[in-house]
Formats: C-alpha cells, sequence, structure tokens
C-alpha cells in the first residue's frame, strides 16, 4: 500500500527549497564537457534535509580559466578541506566519493525539466581548517548556518564578539 499524492505534495516533497544543505559525494567521473570539449568532473552528491530525507544532485566541475569556474572548483576544494588540491591545478587530485561537506543549492525551472535543485555553490568553513592559511579567511557579514559552515563573505554573528 502507498499513499496517494497530488502532484503539488509530490513536487514539494522532490524539490526543497533554496537554502544551504550537507551533503557527502558519492560519485565523481573525469569526462569532457559536451559544449566546451573541457575536462570537467561530473560529480553525484547525496544531499541531506535537516528532516532526514536525502536526495542525488549532480553538479559538473568544468577546469578553465573562467572566473566562475575557478570560483566554483575552489570553493568544492575549500569545502572539502582539500584546499591543495584546488592549487594543484589538477581535476584528477580533487576530492571524490566519501568526502563530505556543505553546498548552497537553488531551485532552477525549465521547460524541458520542470523543476530541479542546482548546486549554487560549496560552503566553507567558518574557521580556517588545517592546510587552509589565516589570509584565506572570510570576512564578517553575517549568521553562520548552525553547524558553523558560511557562504564566502559570512562569518559568525555580533553576539560572538567580546565587546
Amino acid at each position: 500500500m502507498f499513499e496517494p499524492k497530488s502532484e503539488k505534495e509530490l513536487q514539494s516533497s522532490m524539490i526543497w527549497e533554496a537554502g544551504d544543505y550537507d551533503f557527502e559525494v558519492t560519485e565523481s567521473i573525469r569526462k569532457k564537457s559536451k559544449s566546451s570539449g573541457k575536462d570537467m568532473l561530473e560529480i553525484t552528491l547525496s544531499v541531506f534535509h535537516p528532516d532526514g530525507r536525502s536526495q542525488q544532485v549532480k553538479d559538473w566541475l568544468v577546469e578553465s580559466d573562467a572566473p566562475l569556474c575557478l570560483l566554483k572548483l575552489r570553493h568544492y576544494c575549500r569545502s572539502l578541506n582539500a584546499i591543495e588540491a584546488y592549487e594543484s591545478g589538477d581535476l584528477g587530485s580533487f576530492p571524490g566519493a566519501g568526502s563530505s561537506g556543505r553546498c548552497k543549492l537553488r531551485v532552477d525551472m525549465s521547460e524541458q525539466y520542470g523543476a530541479q535543485n542546482r548546486v549554487s555553490d560549496y560552503l566553507v568553513p567558518v574557521q580556517a581548517p588545517q592546510g587552509i592559511k589565516q589570509s584565506e579567511q572570510v570576512a564578517p557579514t553575517g549568521s553562520p548556518p548552525l553547524n558553523k559552515s558560511a557562504a564566502v563573505g559570512e562569518v559568525p554573528p555580533d553576539e560572538e564578539i567580546p565587546f
């Protein structure tokens, strides 16, 4: 037996609201981008909702000198405490299956696929993990998520300032 649900109920259970979520890399495959021919990693993430649900989300990290691509590559490595992999300049050294971190999801809409969750960024730890230089710390601008991770530009709230 199953509980019948409306189209709206089914869609809302599959598409999560935009926000910050924990993830684990379940698969990382090196391939060529169909559009650019450049090397890339096709990454499958298990993304975890605070209520205990999880879903699979794919992301593509393209080897490119384009600033947005480099930023996403860097944030991916920093979120996994592996900045040295980014600094190597080699996708082959990037962390893969079994690695975990935190990401920012968005909701994309298309006529062909409907609503889908996509990774808009990878979140970096507020405190520098071992191997990340203090100079790479993020400047204060708001409250961090509950797990003490923050997107670039965020740090702990003012109440943690001792004056």
